[in-house]
């Protein structure tokens, strides 16, 4: 008699409806975003993250734009990013496939490779992700 206890809790919850994960952030699907994984070796990759956002903001002044630093696009979470690591994703919508414009894992020593030197290209990328999407 337990057993059948057991199997119809069982079938109860598998009948509830599960809650869909929501971002943590309030943000509207019209936002673009970027995705920035870097490492917490040392604070200039924190700071190099934020300057280039800053960056293609300020060449994308029409586009509304979230930052998303070491976090993943579904569910807010944070990762633990690799070592060495400095790569950035962009994405037209945080619903959209990230595609990746820039990766510094590969990169350096010296720690400067490991960034882009030219945020011209990262602009064509982005320019180009948003043309063909």
């Amino acid at each position: 008699m337990k057993n059948e206890s057991k199997e119809s809790k069982k079938k109860k919850r598998e009948n509830k409806p599960k809650p869909v994960k929501k971002p943590h952030f309030n943000i509207d699907e019209s936002w673009n975003v970027i995705k920035i994984e870097h490492c917490f070796e040392c604070p200039i990759f924190a700071v190099k993250s934020q300057e280039i956002f800053n960056i293609l903001c300020e060449n994308f002044p029409r586009n509304k734009i979230r930052l998303l630093c070491n976090e993943s696009h579904i569910d807010g979470s944070r990762i633990e990013p690799r070592l060495g690591a400095f790569e950035i994703s962009f994405a037209k919508s945080y619903r959209e496939t990230f595609h990746l414009i820039w990766s510094g894992i590969e990169k350096g020593p010296p720690r400067r490779e490991k960034f882009p030197s030219n945020v011209d290209d990262l602009v064509r990328q982005i320019t180009k992700i948003l043309v063909n999407i």
